[in-house]
């Protein structure tokens, strides 16, 4: 979890597509906060996604 909260940013959602809101972006932020800390917040995590994603390549088709 440290990675997907703090490095990466990344988060497997179903807010979309076949599997409606089943597991919501929401969810992953709120873990992240109550796991390390209330500045883990959607803010603090696009940047990071966005570097790793520039970084190992990547699709930028997809919406925090």
């Amino acid at each position: 979890m440290w990675l997907c909260c703090n490095e990466v940013g990344f988060m497997q959602t179903t807010e979309g597509g076949i599997f409606g809101k089943t597991v919501p972006l929401q969810y992953y932020i709120d873990m992240c906060t109550d796991m390390f800390d209330a500045s883990v917040t959607l803010d603090y995590l696009t940047p990071r996604n966005k570097a790793a994603q520039s970084y190992y390549g990547g699709s930028d088709k997809y919406t925090p």
